[in-house]
């Protein structure tokens, strides 16, 4: 087996506990890694910025796989992003308007949801540090690698097989947990983003280690 050279860790139920803790010591083991030439990568369908305020003291350590792979960042420079076409991810919100979901556009640099969903602003800011609530989702501007469905009833599944696996054909989408339908470019997922990485950075997949 080659030497590992890239780790990386999904968050929920798995690099974090059930508080959203980071186990003790993360922060001195990351540099332990670093300094055997191992970079760690956590890949997470959260965004970059919300990623960055979680590891403020490590974001030069760190390789950050944001909104499931739709962007990579290392060392403050994006490795990668996967730009959403305006026009996809429009037709992909008046879909989740017929079908009365909440939807939340992830934009590179914040989170866009409509205003009128702004009693959930508590769960949001879970998982998005920054969120803008708007009067009508199309009319944002700012580039996006993400559409997000929100399903507060927790029947993620049960949106997704009724109304959203039919968008497999043009987009990648994921159930992601019981309140979350995730849709990104087609070919956009955690295992591709290391796939680009490997290619970057000329490590093999024997080369890596993925957890969750």
């Amino acid at each position: 087996m080659d030497k590992i050279c890239l780790i990386a860790s999904d968050m929920d139920a798995t690099l974090l506990d059930e508080h959203s803790r980071l186990p003790a010591g993360f922060e001195e083991i990351v540099r332990q890694l670093a300094a055997l030439g191992i970079r760690f990568a956590p890949a997470s369908g959260r965004p970059l910025y919300t990623l960055e305020e979680m590891f403020p003291t490590l974001r030069d350590e760190l390789v950050f796989i944001g909104d499931n792979g739709g962007v990579i960042r290392w060392k403050g420079q994006n490795l990668f992003t996967s730009e959403m076409a305006p026009e996809g991810w429009r037709a992909l919100n008046r879909l989740s308007r017929e079908h009365g979901d909440i939807a939340v556009l992830c934009g590179l640099d914040s989170a866009y949801v409509e205003k009128q969903y702004a009693a959930y602003d508590a769960v949001m800011k879970q998982f998005y540090t920054r969120v803008e609530y708007v009067d009508r989702l199309e009319d944002v501007t700012a580039p996006a690698d993400k559409f997000t469905i929100y399903l507060p009833r927790h029947d993620a599944q049960s949106a997704y097989d009724t109304a959203y696996s039919g968008q497999n054909a043009t987009y990648s989408v994921a159930v992601a947990g019981e309140c979350w339908v995730d849709i990104m470019n087609p070919g956009v997922h955690k295992g591709a983003a290391l796939e680009v990485l490997g290619r970057l950075w000329k490590i093999s997949p024997a080369g890596m280690m993925a957890f969750g």
